[in-house]
């Protein structure tokens, strides 16, 4: 799995490329928003969130019409390409799961294989 970044050290923002997937990921500290996973069911939920197990800050809830994994704290490329393997692997199998992927402002959706 390939992952390209472009680094900024004026701003600190960096543009990541991963399987068709853009994605801008501000490195600066401060009030951001938590990066959030919604999926269909709980079963993907929970297999989402005991894939972050090491991961610190990570809750799930259940939303209206889906459930939200969100992960609070500071966005590193390591933490964004960490959160996308996981998504990954939990879609993986199931052609009809999707997840949505909430970044930063911006909904990225993956589909299962």
């Amino acid at each position: 799995m390939d992952v390209a970044c472009i680094g900024s050290q004026i701003n600190k923002v960096s543009t990541c490329v991963r399987e068709g997937i853009a994605m801008t990921v501000n490195g600066r500290n401060g009030d951001q928003q938590p990066l959030v996973v919604k999926v269909d069911n709980e079963r993907h939920a929970l297999a989402l969130a005991d894939a972050l197990a090491e991961v610190p800050g990570v809750d799930v809830h259940r939303n209206s019409s889906s459930w939200e994994v969100s992960i609070d704290g500071t966005k590193t490329d390591r933490l964004v390409v960490q959160v996308l393997d996981a998504v990954r692997s939990t879609l993986a199998g199931n052609a009809s799961a999707s997840a949505q992927v909430l970044l930063d402002g911006h909904e990225y959706n993956m589909q299962g294989e």
